[in-house]
């Protein structure tokens, strides 16, 4: 498994070693080439506490990976669940966590995932965010001046 970010991972490294899982972490830290770690991966982890949209789920989503956010997480409202990832409603519920994670580490429903999850990215490009953003500030533009 591969953390990567900002943050301090000292309190995580002391837990993943009072567990006995630390040969299995490596805590890359934050990195410039995320499409190197998307590229090896096989799902994203993004238990958001609080993210109005994760660009970092997109991002995954785009290179086909399925995602496990929570309810927290702007980006759970492209997830479906079972389809293209899973949403948890507490991100610090480590059991719903873990059973939102599990039926992805069999290839047979992770693969299907992959796929749902890439063309759940290609449906919303950036094109159509800008498009949508200048329309919704038009509308306001023009509401704001009758």
């Amino acid at each position: 498994m591969e953390v990567v970010g900002k943050g301090n991972p000292r309190p995580y490294k002391r837990l993943a070693w009072a567990l006995g899982v630390n040969h299995r972490i490596r805590f890359l830290g934050p990195t410039a080439c995320m499409e190197a770690v998307y590229g090896s991966a096989d799902i994203l982890v993004h238990p958001a506490i609080y993210e109005p949209f994760s660009n970092a789920c997109l991002e995954a989503m785009a290179c086909g990976l399925p995602v496990v956010t929570s309810r927290i997480n702007g980006a759970s409202e492209i997830i479906s669940p079972g389809y293209n990832g899973a949403v948890v409603e507490d991100p610090a519920d480590s059991v719903a966590l873990a059973h939102a994670i599990e039926p992805f580490l069999d290839p047979k429903v992770r693969s299907p995932a992959a796929v749902a999850a890439r063309q759940t990215a290609a449906s919303l490009p950036m094109a159509l965010n800008v498009q949508r953003t200048l329309a919704l500030m038009e509308r306001l533009v023009h509401r704001s001046s009758e």
